[in-house]
Order: structure tokens, then C-alpha cells, then sequence
């Protein structure tokens, strides 16, 4: 074996002679085709530079296919690459290798730079290789030399493509906001020069997706109302591409929908600004959301052509029209994105889940109980950027094609913002279309009691797929049904009965929040029992979802072992806490600026919050609420610093700074009586009826008294300055109020205040009731009664 021609070193200014040290693994033995893996390791020898240091890469070919390293500076007079290199073709004794060197000067206007070339018969250099560890060296061996050490590894091609895809899910997974791509290049050995029909050629369409899709992700990521969708987005791709490449013979139909995406990505990743201007941002999101529905698509073709082909026939004839309103769907996108200064107010998607929520069956579930108001609510949710790094691990779960468990749990203390990354999920999956039901439990609010949960569920699957709701409205048709608070009988009929017909591809999500105030006593044992039953959970179908919030009480740490856990105690979500709190309290506090009020100040508050969102937020409200009576904001500040650590010093604090005659017996007495009445109904109501059932009650001087009560407990009530109705900012809220220990002055029985709301109740139907009351158009008119 003759050796290469010396390398010309243009910075060292002389040639140096050129060896390569090569090492062989043998293969599991398998009769199935073989490729060859060759892992760059280090290339050496090289001589120390000061200044700017040059990257070197190699390039190698088998075979007629060609690979490339990345490019690596040189530290110290070494390179190390340690990149694997795979090449799709099996090992002839006819098969040929080639390897060149390349330099990139750090220069500006110099070009890349070959070295040299080394050439030889793969089956020589492998047997070579096999006996002495193949140190190929110059006959000048009296001269310096630089060596490249490589590893050849002949391989099973299946096996080594999984190996590859598998490695590109874990840098999904470890992927985070601001850092490495979302995702990477599948795999060096795909190339879009090959043709064919063999697993290659199915494969190879894939490199050019993935490699401008990065580019895409990674500039959609750095807005932080898009980082979801662009996660999203980049698992169901990869979802798409892990069915796709399982298969040996696929319609070709899928390949021009493929190319379609790949084109979308090309042009967005050449036509991106350095910074996006607003009129992009929604663009931008869509252009992720067609990413994910067109995904989703290609995914549930590849497993079953003729479900999917059914379940979309409301929106595409076949699955040629599926491509061509695809397509039209990318040009039209592609032009809201060139042209950024128009507004597109009518810039839409296809959207298989909603476009199925919108086609009509007509089926009258109007008289099922349903819980009014219990879903989630936007302006409840995170912040924009804070909460990512649990966000992701929980869309990453949801869009997972065999998760570990159709059920994620996730635990943390009072106050850790649990519900806000409820309704943060609930809204991102509506966004996308696939959210199949939010359900937001309060404890001591009867009008979301457990009993109302199944039967709310079962009308918004309805609502979500026509093929449910008509199922439902057969099952409903036995009236004995239709109010049944049976739980075990409401989940068989409602909704294993009627799932079975769910026509949607792709994940449903179901979002229940605080399940742990979802009730006591036997219902919740037994809505725990059909949680934790796998033969009941096999019922559902394999791609829902269900997303589940809860405080670790004893009941529901016996969850553990049947759903995915997320605790929001662990570290790798805590460490970003404080700093997800800060921006927080700066968007409370700096935004509208408070005199005096500084980022030191924002930092104080994070630090005395101990990681509590809740803290932090009622914290945030009460140095608002005091400015805007007259005090000082850093007054307020150094007020609330001051106080105990924990929820409730906080809460106590904050109640004696409002109400400084709280011991005085006739206004403890009034104070108790307006939290008598929030806290004592069955349903909150809001502020007005709350003022009507005062004056009934206690007159109309006292019911003044009461209205300014309730307009200084903003710090601790949703509906104090609006028309909401009246109830706690947070379940730790009311569980202070009743808890004599805690509370102390402030204690509320609010059995001892039934009465009052009872005869209050009972004005109101004295004197508020009246012909027509409803003020409903009529041709009836009111009319005295006659008497003879």
C-alpha cells in the first residue's frame, strides 16, 4: 500500500509527512445489510500558532458518498473531533476510501483550504487494520507527521439509524430556551443525491428537513411566546420522521408533502431577519402550528392510511387535495412572512382538530350538567418566558407517541404555580387545537364539585369531535342517564362508550388543576380508583392525554406509581424559579413604574418569596393596592419585608396593614360578616350581589360599611375592582381564613354566617321577584285580577 503525498501546511511553511492510525471493531453477526460507521477521533502532530487559531475538518468518501466533520479549532497542536460518521453502503473488496483534510482560516476573505488527499481500497485499510491497528505512515519517517486517528466499525444499518434518531430525541429532550439547537441534524450519512426505493432513499429525504427546520426553531425560540409551539413543533417532526423511516415502501405522495416542508423551512431560514418585527411574531406561530398539524399528518398516514383518510374526509377528499392545501397553506404563510409591514388579519391554517370541532351533528346536550366557568383562563397563565424548562418536559410528554404514562402529575407545594402552568398547558394546547377538556377544581366552590367533572368532560370531547358528541347523544338517550351522579357509571357511559369513535390524529390533551380540592370522603376515592386502574385506562384511546395538578397530599402520593411525576421541588426545575419569579415581580412592579420601587427591591422580594410564586404575587399587589391609597411604595416594600416568612405571615401582614382596628369588637364583627358571606356561599358571587344581599340583610348604612371593607381585600380576592365574581386569589387563601390557628383575629366560621345569607337569600325573592322578570319579549301583558 503505497503511502500519500506529503501535506502542505501552509502556516507551518513546509510539508510534513502524512499518516493515519486506524483501529477495527467487528460486528453483532446479523444476515441483514450492513453499514460502515467511521468515527473521526483526533487529528495530531500539528505545530503550536499564536493569534487566531484555524479549524480544520475532514471529509470522507465511501463509496462515491461523501461525509464532512464539523469544523474544530486546534488547542494546543491537536484537533479532536470525536464525531461518528455513517455511511449507508455495505464493504466490496471493489470498495473505495478517500480522505481530505481542509483548513478555515479565522481571516477575513481567505477560503477554505485543502491540505491534502489520502486515497486507498477500503477492504485493504480494514484488513490493515485488523492486524496492526493500521498505522499507516510516510517512508519519510525521519520527518514529523501528522496522524488522524480513525475507527471503522462495520454496522447494521437499521440498528445504526435508531442508535442516531434515539440521540437526536435526547437533544430534544435536554434542549432548553437560548441554548443548542432544538434539534440536529439527524444524521450525517443522509443524501440527497441517492435514489431508489431501498430504506436509504427513504431516509435521505429527511437531512435537508432537519437541517433548515434547526434553523427555523432556533431563530422561532428566541420569542418567548413562541418557544412552545417551536418545541412542539420540533417533537412532532421527529415524531413524523421515526414512522416515516420504518418504512421500506411508502406512497410518494408523502415525500412531495415532505419536500413541501422542506422547501417552507429553506425559504424562512433565508429569509429570516437578524431581529423579527411584530407583525412576524404571529406568523411565526403559525407557521409553527401548520408544521405540527401537516406532521401530525404524515405520522397518522404512515400507521394507518385508511383511518386517517376517514377521519379528515370533513376536509380533504384524498390525500392528493391533502397535499395541495398544505401547500397552499405554506405559499400563503410564506408571503405573511416576506411581507411583514402587512397586516393579515385573516392569516389562517388547516387545523385538523379544529376544522373536526367545527363540522355540525345535530345533538342537544344542553340539559347534561355541565361545571360553568371551571376551564382554564389566559391571564391566569405564566408570564411570557418563565416556566420553560416545565412547560417543555410537559408538551415533550404529551407529543411522546409511547410515553411511559398516558397520565402526568404534577406536584408542588401551595403557592409553587401550579395552577399558572395548568392554564399556560390548557392554552397552548387550545392554540394548537387539541385540547379536549380544562377543568380547574376550587376548594369549597360547589358549583365545580367532583361529581360535575366527568359529565363537563364527555361535552367538551363532544364539542371537540362530531364522532363523540353523536356517540354521546345515543347514550343520552336514556334519561336516567343524563344526571346520574355515579361516577363509575358516568365514566363507563360518558365516556369509554363514546370515546371509541374519536376521529382525531394526533395527542388530545385533559387538564384537571388542583385535583387535590376536588373533594373529600367516598366520590374522591373513588374518582382516585378510576385514575389508578390500568384496566380502565386502557379504555381510552392511546393518544390521549391526561395533564393533572396537585398539592402531595398522603391520597395522592399513592398516584405516584401509575403516572408520569413532575415535582416542581426538583432541582432541575428549581434552579430557574428565582429567576422566573424576578421576571415576574418586574412585570408587576417595573413596567408601570412605582416611585422609588428598583430591581434591588424586585431581588428583595424574590429572595423572602423562598421559590413561592404566591408570595410573590400577593406581595406584588399589596405594595400596588397601598400606592394607590396614598402610601409610599418603598414604605409599603419595607413593610412587607418585614413579615414572617411563609404564605400566611405574609397574608397576616397584609390584613393588619388594611385593617388596623381589627380587634375592635363591632368592626371585627363587620369584617366577619363580609368574609362571612364570600366564604359561605355554595357559588361565589360577584361584588354587586354581594352589596345587594348587605342592605336586604343588615340595611343600607351598614352595607356601606361593608362595600369599603371589601374594597381593600384586592390583595387577597379576584372581583374586588371588577365584575368577576368575588372570590380567594389562591386555595391557601381560604384555608387561612378557616383555620383558627393561623388566622387568629382575622378566623372566619362560616357555618355561623348561613344564616344570615339565608335570610338574605330570602329578601332578595321577597322583593326582587316580578312578572316577566327576564325582560324576555312577550305578547302576554300583566294584567289585575278581578274580583266579583
Amino acid at each position: 500500500m503505497s503511502p500519500p503525498r506529503g501535506i502542505s501546511a501552509l502556516f507551518l511553511g513546509e510539508p510534513f509527512p502524512y499518516c493515519m492510525e486506524a483501529d477495527y471493531r467487528d460486528p453483532e453477526d446479523d444476515s441483514s445489510a450492513k453499514g460502515i460507521t467511521i468515527e473521526v477521533k483526533k487529528l495530531m502532530g500539528l505545530r503550536s500558532v499564536t493569534g487566531l487559531k484555524p479549524e480544520y475538518f475532514i471529509i470522507l468518501n465511501v463509496n462515491g458518498i461523501s461525509k464532512s466533520t464539523k469544523k474544530v479549532g486546534q488547542k494546543n497542536r491537536m484537533v479532536k473531533w470525536g464525531q461518528k460518521l455513517f455511511f449507508n453502503t455495505e464493504i466490496t473488496p471493489s470498495s473505495e476510501f478517500s480522505l481530505k483534510l481542509r483548513r478555515t482560516s479565522r481571516m477575513i476573505s481567505k477560503q477554505d483550504h485543502d491540505i491534502d488527499t489520502f486515497q486507498n481500497n477500503m477492504a485493504d485499510l480494514i484488513s490493515d487494520a485488523k492486524k496492526k491497528k493500521g498505522i499507516l505512515k510516510s517512508k519519510d519517517s525521519d520527518s514529523d507527521s501528522l496522524q488522524v486517528l480513525l475507527i471503522f466499525e462495520e454496522v447494521n444499518i437499521r440498528t445504526e439509524i435508531n442508535i442516531q434518531v434515539e440521540g437526536v430525541q435526547r437533544h430534544i429532550a435536554a434542549s432548553g430556551l437560548g441554548d443548542s439547537p432544538v434539534v440536529e441534524t439527524v444524521s450525517s450519512s443522509v443524501n440527497m443525491t441517492s435514489r431508489g426505493s431501498s430504506t436509504l432513499t427513504i431516509i435521505n429525504t429527511w437531512e435537508p428537513v432537519w437541517t433548515k427546520f434547526n434553523a427555523l426553531v432556533e431563530f422561532a425560540e428566541k420569542i418567548s411566546e413562541i418557544h412552545p409551539y417551536a418545541k412542539i413543533a420540533s417533537s412532532v417532526l421527529l415524531s413524523a420522521y421515526n414512522i416515516w423511516k420504518a418504512q421500506k415502501d411508502r406512497d410518494s405522495n408523502m415525500f412531495m408533502l415532505l419536500q413541501t416542508i422542506h422547501d417552507f423551512c429553506n425559504f424562512v431560514h433565508d429569509a429570516a431577519p437578524t431581529e423579527t418585527v411584530p407583525s412576524q411574531r404571529k406568523t411565526l406561530q403559525k407557521i409553527m402550528e401548520q408544521i405540527i398539524d401537516c406532521s401530525q399528518f404524515i405520522s397518522g398516514y404512515c400507521r394507518d392510511h385508511s383511518f386517517v383518510l376517514k377521519a379528515v374526509k370533513h376536509l380533504f377528499s384524498n390525500v392528493d387535495d391533502a397535499i395541495q392545501k398544505y401547500t397552499m397553506s405554506f405559499e400563503k404563510l410564506k408571503l405573511a412572512f416576506t411581507d411583514a409591514a402587512a397586516v393579515f388579519t385573516q392569516l389562517g391554517v388547516i387545523n385538523l382538530t379544529a376544522s373536526l370541532a367545527a363540522f355540525h351533528v345535530d345533538v342537544n346536550l344542553n340539559d347534561m350538567p355541565y361545571a360553568e366557568g371551571a376551564r382554564y383562563k389566559s391571564g391566569k397563565g405564566c408570564i411570557q418566558g418563565t416556566r420553560v424548562k416545565v412547560l417543555d418536559a410537559i408538551t415533550q410528554w404529551a407529543f411522546k407517541d409511547d410515553p411511559d404514562s398516558h397520565i402526568c402529575l404534577l406536584l408542588g407545594p401551595a403557592g409553587a404555580g401550579k395552577s399558572a402552568i395548568a392554564h399556560s398547558v390548557a392554552r397552548i394546547f387550545d392554540g394548537l387545537g387539541r385540547l379536549g377538556s380544562s377543568f380547574c377544581f376550587v376548594r369549597g366552590d360547589t358549583s365545580r364539585h367532583l361529581q360535575l367533572y366527568l359529565p363537563t368532560l364527555a361535552r367538551d370531547l363532544a364539542h371537540r369531535d362530531p364522532h363523540i358528541k353523536k356517540s354521546l347523544g345515543c347514550v343520552i338517550e336514556d334519561p336516567s342517564l343524563r344526571k346520574t351522579d355515579d361516577l363509575a357509571d358516568q365514566f363507563d357511559h360518558f365516556i369509554t362508550q363514546t370515546v371509541q369513535e374519536c376521529s382525531v390524529i394526533g395527542p388530545i390533551l385533559i387538564v384537571i388543576d388542583a385535583l387535590d380540592e376536588c373533594g373529600d370522603g367516598k366520590p374522591r376515592k373513588e374518582f382516585f380508583k378510576l385514575l389508578t386502574n390500568p384496566e380502565t385506562m386502557k379504555k381510552l384511546p392511546s393518544n390521549f392525554r391526561i395533564f393533572i395538578t396537585s398539592r402531595p397530599d398522603q391520597d395522592v402520593q399513592g398516584l405516584f406509581s401509575k403516572m408520569h411525576i413532575l415535582q416542581l421541588q426538583d432541582e432541575q426545575y428549581k434552579e430557574n424559579t428565582d429567576k422566573d419569579i424576578f421576571s415576574f415581580v418586574c412585570h408587576e412592579l417595573l413596567e408601570l413604574p412605582l416611585k422609588g420601587i428598583t430591581e434591588a427591591h424586585c431581588k428583595q422580594i424574590v429572595n423572602k418569596s423562598e421559590g413561592l410564586f404566591q408570595w410573590a404575587s400577593v406581595a406584588c399587589q399589596f405594595v400596588q393596592d397601598t400606592t394607590d391609597s396614598g402610601q409610599s411604595p418603598t414604605y409599603a416594600l419595607k413593610e412587607i419585608l418585614s413579615s414572617g416568612s411563609g404564605l400566611y405571615k405574609l397574608y397576616t401582614t397584609t390584613l393588619n396593614n388594611r385593617f388596623k382596628r381589627i380587634k375592635e369588637t363591632s368592626f371585627n364583627q363587620q369584617f366577619k360578616q363580609v368574609l362571612g358571606f364570600i366564604l359561605g356561599v355554595n357559588k361565589p358571587l360577584p361584588k354587586t350581589s354581594l352589596s345587594l344581599l348587605w342592605r336586604l340583610r343588615f340595611g343600607k348604612e351598614m352595607s356601606m360599611d361593608m362595600d369599603f371593607i371589601l374594597s381593600h381585600l384586592g390583595s387577597l380576592f379576584n372581583g374586588i375592582a371588577d365584575a368577576a365574581v368575588v372570590s380567594p386569589i389562591h386555595t391557601s387563601v381560604r384555608d387561612f381564613f378557616t383555620s383558627s390557628e393561623d388566622s387568629g383575629a382575622f378566623f372566619i366560621k362560616t357555618e355561623e354566617h348561613h344564616f344570615d345569607i339565608s335570610l338574605g337569600l330570602l329578601q332578595v325573592l321577597n322583593t326582587q321577584l316580578g312578572f316577566n322578570i327576564c325582560q324576555i319579549q312577550t305578547s302576554y301583558t300583566q294584567t289585575p285580577i278581578s274580583r266579583s
